[in-house]
């Protein structure tokens, strides 16, 4: 056999090996599930002004959130102070007849289970 053939046999061998291996690697990346959601338990407000803002712990009856937004429904949707959540870090706020629905980010859940202690809702 000539030396260019045994050349190129040995390349085709080598990068066809590489190739599987390249190939099986990146099936088991694609099948790796992460089952922890990463949240965020740091605040830079204080749970007291929030609840200034949404009209005091007597107009909040109900406390709800996700991973990234908080949904607070109040008695009076004219006690609460958009401007004053957006101040306090709120990345937007939608507003529904008695609901509020506001984005805190990766911490909305932190900040819920916060609100919840200080209104002394369940």
């Amino acid at each position: 056999m000539k030396q260019s053939t045994k050349i190129k046999l040995f390349y085709i061998f080598t990068f066809g090996i590489g190739y599987l291996l390249a190939k099986k690697k990146a099936k088991n990346v694609v099948n790796m599930t992460n089952d922890q959601i990463l949240t965020s338990k740091k605040i830079d407000f204080n749970i007291s002004d929030l609840v200034s803002a949404l009209g005091q712990s007597q107009n909040i009856v109900e406390i709800n959130s996700t991973i990234s937004n908080l949904k607070v429904k109040v008695k009076d949707i004219k006690l609460v102070n958009v401007d004053e959540i957006k101040k306090l870090g709120a990345l937007g706020t939608l507003i529904n007849i008695d609901v509020i629905t506001i984005l805190f980010g990766d911490n909305s859940e932190y900040v819920a289970e916060l609100l919840k202690k200080s209104c002394k809702l369940s």
